[in-house]
């Protein structure tokens, strides 16, 4: 679909007979409509270095895959919804005309309780904490266990994509690249660390972008929004996975959420036995922060309103800082 077909079909769509009354929420891949009791989630038709969605077909399979996925760990994904266009009407779920698109069906969850906005409010409670940390360990502990080969030269990318960031008035080249270069040497020494953790079991399928705003607390915890676009991303060491949640409560300013999130995952999975895991972890938490900090930074980069730019160099500061942090707290 298209921008103005999407607009079209928020404005106009028909669900069941009556009109669809919802409003857009955008993201860099995908358009969500929320509508009264319902979310639907439609790819936009692109292509990028991880992900596919040029085609019908490969928008349908996407969606396919991210129900099936999600549906590990929650109940709100309900179905694969075709989207149709009829004698200037969209019509959801109702067979008529053309078929358009598809989109993802899910159960509507009120936005304010997403665990980011309840962080920000400081509603955030230790019992949700610990709930959610058990829910994660145990959905953990049933997923499948993957045995990837570790590329060293693919991991030393990942981590200095960073200097995407050069120039920048608030960060210095120097410091950008110095960081790459720390980077380097510690994924040098620590190589047969994470080749070990594979070989141990510790590297799974599991959702792969675990952070605070693809996270319900609504009565229990509800995770949503895997990625289903490259398996790669998602079959990941488990300490970068958790390294997500505990990398946001660490940059609102609640280390005492975060350890308590951890020592409860812990009891479930043990999953630091060696000084060297405690490193990779701090080192995951260095590599959250640092994506954060690039995206920021590349937003402020961009032609914005001068109190936006503002907004996303004082993240960008924020998530560096985050980052100088973590450093601070290896020695190898």
């Amino acid at each position: 679909m298209r921008q103005d077909e999407i607009d079209k079909l928020v404005e106009e769509g028909i669900f069941h007979g009556k009109a669809l009354d919802g409003y857009l929420i955008e993201t860099h891949i995908s358009w969500v409509i929320l509508s009264d009791g319902y979310a639907f989630k439609v790819k936009k038709p692109i292509q990028t270095s991880f992900l596919d969605y040029s085609s019908l077909k490969e928008r349908k399979r996407n969606v396919e895959k991210e129900i099936k996925l999600n549906s590990r760990y929650s109940d709100i994904y309900l179905s694969l919804c075709p989207i149709y266009f009829h004698d200037g009407k969209w019509y959801l779920e109702e067979q008529k005309g053309q078929l358009i698109d598809y989109a993802v069906k899910m159960i509507r969850i009120d936005e304010s309780r997403k665990m980011d906005f309840l962080l920000m409010q400081d509603k955030l409670k230790t019992n949700d904490i610990t709930q959610l940390a058990a829910r994660i360990a145990q959905f953990h502990q049933t997923t499948k266990v993957v045995k990837p080969s570790f590329d060293l030269a693919k991991a030393k990318v990942t981590f200095n994509d960073i200097e995407q960031l050069i120039p920048n008035t608030l960060i210095s080249e120097k410091e950008i690249y110095d960081f790459s270069d720390w980077s380097d040497e510690f994924l040098q020494q620590h190589a047969i660390d994470i080749r070990e953790r594979i070989n141990k079991g510790f590297f799974r399928d599991v959702h792969g972008d675990l952070h605070l705003g693809n996270i319900f607390i609504d009565h229990e915890p509800i995770i949503f929004d895997c990625i289903e676009y490259n398996d790669e991303f998602r079959m990941i060491d488990l300490l970068y996975e958790i390294a997500f949640v505990c990398m946001d409560l660490e940059s609102a300013g609640r280390e005492d959420l975060s350890r308590c999130f951890l020592e409860e995952y812990r009891r479930h999975i043990p999953i630091i036995n060696e000084a060297s895991d405690q490193s990779l972890f701090v080192y995951y938490k260095c590599l959250r922060a640092n994506i954060r900090a690039k995206v920021h930074g590349l937003r402020a980069k961009q032609t914005l309103p001068k109190s936006l730019i503002v907004r996303e160099e004082d993240m960008l500061l924020k998530y560096w800082n985050l980052m100088r942090h973590y450093r601070a707290q290896i020695s190898f």
